[in-house]
């Protein structure tokens, strides 16, 4: 029972690893989505629109050179310094993010927190995601169920704070494009492009 128990320790670590690095990055995205959103009405339905689609774009494209740089830095001594810069001007990008008023400031500001982000969540859940303790089907079918339970959970909070929920469809979709990233982030790890493929020599 006691051997059970302690050979069954280290694959709830990991899936408390992966499960934590995946909410973490959604909840991120999902709140940077709902800021322009939320402010219909000093700013107008169309202006939020076009500043979220901006923003949460410029945020992807962060997210998607944040790929490449942590591919490129996994497993190296650079990596484990940049990793914590990245945490730290990932964090400080969002915060600024939330505060900034004008649209070109939001959309700078989203694309240092993507990258940050990604870079955070790629080396934290690298180890964890190539674990040969865990089945790679399994991990792909639970990280995208819980990227859907937390666009739901997000979906009902924006439908209780809005009044009227407008902009719904944008952030919905903004919450399932950040989802795409996740699960891209993890088959990225568990199929790594060929050293000819690679999008960085």
């Amino acid at each position: 029972m006691v051997a059970n128990a302690t050979s069954r320790s280290p694959v709830l670590a990991l899936w408390a690893r992966l499960e934590l690095s995946v909410v973490l990055w959604m909840v991120l995205a999902i709140v940077l989505s709902a800021r322009p959103l939320l402010e219909v009405s000093t700013a107008g339905l169309k202006v939020a629109l076009s500043t979220t689609a901006t923003s949460f774009g410029a945020f992807m494209l962060g997210e998607l050179v944040g790929m490449s740089a942590a591919a490129w830095l996994r497993g190296t001594r650079r990596g484990r310094v940049v990793g914590p810069i990245a945490a730290v001007v990932g964090l400080a990008s969002a915060v600024a993010g939330l505060v900034v008023a004008s649209p070109g400031a939001w959309a700078a500001c989203y694309a240092l927190a993507g990258a940050g982000a990604e870079v955070v969540a790629a080396s934290t859940m690298g180890d964890a995601v190539t674990s040969p303790l865990l089945r790679r089907s399994t991990e792909l079918v639970v990280l995208a169920a819980t990227c859907a339970a937390v666009v739901a959970v997000a979906l009902g909070i924006y439908l209780a704070a809005s009044a009227p929920p407008q902009g719904i469809w944008t952030f919905a979709l903004c919450g399932a494009g950040q989802a795409a990233v996740v699960l891209i982030t993890v088959l990225y790890a568990l199929y790594p492009p060929r050293e000819s493929e690679a999008p960085l020599a």
